[in-house]
């Protein structure tokens, strides 16, 4: 991927407010963040496995502007996850994602059609997690997680998904079963409503199902403060590095990446 079409992922990441104090802290946040992404394009499924790997990559810690030598060990990420705004970090993330797409005329057709569907992080939620449940909305053709909120229990996905829509009109239309659609009749024939109503199933495989089987998000237990949506928003994000660069056979490059992260870095910067 060029610099210009990964649209500076760390420079995006290094506009995230810092919540720790400045004495003590050693390591940028935009590199632990960073190194989170990293390891996921690499396989490893959890901010422990992350931080253990780390520490044998020299090299790797070096291209992600670490002032250390010793990359920080898990408790060190675990404090600072928990303590992020997962709200800003989402809102990040998705202007990343944004700013990619326009910046790149190939994909505005990408978002014709999108994809509006919730997951329950198993694990975190047996766990006792606050945040369990997290609606994405996702392109069709691309599988790019383009915005994720999460869903309280004390509401449904309904209301969030009427948040994140963005219709033009403000007006709402209603279809029972059928779905929401903002083509006019003259467009929405019955071909093509059949094509977009098959399509919804790509969240399930291009983003909720490589999130459980690639990533281990059904699998993780993580619980505390913002962590399981703070993950969630940096698996979503790896995966989108992959799509960017036009990667379809995402297991094979993480299985690449694994032996040569610096080359993932490459993908980021």
């Amino acid at each position: 991927m060029t610099r210009r079409e990964s649209c500076h992922l760390l420079d995006m990441l290094a506009k995230l407010r810092d919540p720790r104090k400045d004495k003590g802290k050693r390591h940028p946040l935009k590199s632990i963040l960073a190194l989170m992404v990293i390891g996921l394009m690499c396989g490893h499924k959890g901010y422990t496995s992350i931080a253990t790997w780390a520490r044998s990559q020299p090299a790797l810690a070096k291209a992600l502007s670490f002032t250390h030598k010793k990359t920080p060990c898990a408790s060190t990420i675990h404090n600072l996850l928990k303590r992020l705004d997962v709200v800003v970090v989402e809102e990040t993330l998705t202007q990343w994602v944004k700013t990619v797409i326009k910046s790149r005329p190939d994909l505005t057709r990408c978002l014709d059609a999108v994809a509006i569907d919730g997951k329950t992080m198993r694990a975190s939620q047996k766990s006792g997690a606050t945040t369990s449940h997290l609606l994405s909305v996702v392109s069709h053709e691309l599988g790019v997680t383009l915005t994720q909120r999460s869903v309280s229990d004390k509401t449904n996905e309904i209301p969030i998904s009427t948040e994140i829509l963005n219709l033009k009109t403000g007006e709402e239309t209603h279809k029972v079963h059928y779905g929401i659609t903002s083509l006019n009749p003259e467009a929405a024939s019955a071909k093509c409503l059949l094509a977009l109503r098959r399509g919804h199933w790509s969240i399930e495989n291009k983003s909720h199902w490589m999130r459980d089987t690639l990533l281990g998000e059904d699998a993780s237990p993580v619980r505390c403060g913002a962590i399981p949506q703070v993950m969630a928003a940096l698996r979503n994000t790896a995966l989108s590095v992959f799509r960017f660069a036009g990667i379809t056979r995402i297991a094979d490059k993480m299985k690449y990446y694994a032996s040569k992260p610096k080359l993932a870095v490459n993908m980021i910067k």
